[in-house]
């Protein structure tokens, strides 16, 4: 069972033929923990069109639209590999992070925020060095780093996924609120078990997180900073990655146990409708710039696409190979996986 969860950051791209829900001169950039890669897919086709060295087991990427620059999160050499999307070269790598799980980035993309261990550490992006002292994700002892975090638009409050270093998986875990200007004073609140990401919703002041182990989405309102829902979407589902799209406001979550995407409608905070079956592993998810099409990466090296208006399945799996854990969006009219 694959424990340490990636998180969707897909580039993608798509001709009218081909795939009629995506634009033409978007990619896919795909992360493979096995093969400690990033694979290029080109969605016109769809196919392969190339493959990036990256740091040790990457399980998360993030894009910065202003800069075209492609940061991936490599866990197993506690590392930050700096990606130029324009020739796919390495322009930097941050070191020294240590077990790092997740990244996220203010709205002006001054920032990026990485999510390692017991702490956040802030990045300046012009000059890929860490700013300042690493924020701690919790006021007492015994607190690490599960998930993917999420930062408002203003960059001051970060939102990450803690659970407790003595286990078991079942007990509850926590959402640990950072202020940025003030990081002492560290809020938790308590979630599922094994929470493993945080999106923010900053329209209806909300934080959903996915909690791994109880098969839950703890919806947490940011202004009391209290859990307001518990979403249930079953035993043994896994709940892992989510992707927004905020102008029909859906929230999409995979379920790597048993294999569906669930549909949060964020008006109601309600789950709609079943779930879409894409087979079980599914790990990584991103919408197409318009939104008609959601985009998955599988355990199994699969890749698949859904037509988000009928939830269906369209055509065969591309087969990438090896562990899909993570995926970014990017290209032409490039819209963003969450809801800042």
């Amino acid at each position: 069972m694959e424990l340490r969860v990636a998180f969707a950051s897909m580039l993608i791209s798509a001709s009218a033929a081909a795939n009629p829900g995506a634009h033409a001169g978007q990619f896919a950039y795909v992360a493979d923990a096995d093969g400690d890669r990033v694979v290029v897919v080109d969605l016109a086709s769809p196919s392969v069109t190339g493959s990036i060295a990256v740091g040790r087991r990457p399980i998360d990427l993030l894009l910065d639209p202003s800069t075209a620059r492609l940061y991936v999160a490599n866990n197993s050499d506690d590392s930050i590999s700096v990606v130029d999307t324009a020739d796919h070269s390495i322009v930097a790598t941050v070191t020294g992070l240590t077990d790092v799980h997740g990244l996220a980035m203010n709205a002006s993309g001054t920032r990026l925020f990485v999510a390692a261990y017991d702490f956040v550490q802030e990045i300046d992006t012009t000059t890929n060095r860490p700013v300042g002292a690493r924020l701690p994700v919790a006021a007492g002892p015994c607190l690490l780093v599960t998930g993917k975090p999420a930062v408002d638009p203003s960059g001051y409050t970060v939102y990450v996924p803690v659970a407790d270093c003595m286990f078991p998986f079942e007990l509850p875990g926590m959402l640990a609120i950072i202020d940025v200007r003030d990081p002492a004073a560290v809020a938790e609140v308590e979630v599922g078990a094994y929470p493993t990401g945080a999106t923010l919703d900053v329209a209806h002041h909300r934080v959903y997180v996915t909690n791994w182990f109880d098969g839950s989405i703890s919806v947490v309102d940011t202004r009391d900073q209290v859990v307001v829902d518990t979403l249930p979407v079953g035993e043994y589902a896994y709940p892992t990655v989510t992707a927004a799209d905020p102008a029909v406001e859906h929230l999409y979550v995979t379920e790597n146990g048993s294999g569906g995407v669930r549909v949060i409608d964020t008006a109601t905070g309600a789950i709609s409708g079943d779930a879409i079956d894409v087979g079980a592993a599914a790990f990584g998810i991103a919408l197409s710039s318009d939104g008609a099409r959601a985009y998955v990466g599988k355990q199994t090296g699969d890749f698949m696409t859904i037509d988000t208006a009928t939830r269906r399945v369209l055509g065969e799996p591309l087969a990438i190979g090896g562990n899909l854990v993570a995926l970014a969006l990017a290209g032409d009219n490039l819209f963003c996986d969450g809801f800042d």
